[in-house]
């Protein structure tokens, strides 16, 4: 009796040529899903942003005016994308102000805090997260919490 075994591969070649396809197929789509997902979280901002008479000095245009989709480098197999605000009182209209006084004891209120941007910013990175994880499995791959 033999000990040794033998294996017989059959379109091993094919196999390898899929194999090197994979990560640019992947990273491909995957622009596509990252691209998409940015531009959707920043018109989902931009809309919930206040707008008609009155609101510009509240900086609704002001506001949606100056968010952005920057892509960043992603390397070879990456793809990044930031959604971000340049408006100059973004953070104060996101995150709001305590009770503020002028320097000679003038009440000047309190700024709620809007909540818009990130509130929208992290539903969408979750779904774009749930495309990615079924984008890897269509490919073949597990994919665990």
């Amino acid at each position: 009796m033999s000990n040794r075994a033998l294996f017989r591969f059959e379109g091993l070649d094919e196999l390898r040529a899929a194999l090197r396809r994979l990560p640019s197929e992947l990273t491909n789509e995957a622009e596509l899903i990252v691209s998409r997902a940015a531009d959707d979280a920043r018109d989902r901002i931009v809309s919930r942003y206040p707008v008609g008479p009155g609101n510009d000095t509240y900086g609704g245009g002001n506001l949606r005016d100056h968010v952005r989709v920057v892509e960043q480098p992603g390397g070879q197999f990456g793809a990044t994308r930031i959604v971000k605000s340049t408006a100059r009182h973004a953070f104060i209209f996101e995150r709001g102000t305590k009770t503020r006084k002028t320097s000679k004891g003038y009440h000047r209120g309190v700024m709620p805090a809007a909540d818009i941007f990130v509130d929208e910013a992290q539903r969408r990175r979750k779904q774009m997260y749930d495309e990615l994880a079924a984008l890897v499995e269509r490919a073949g791959f597990r994919v665990e919490p």
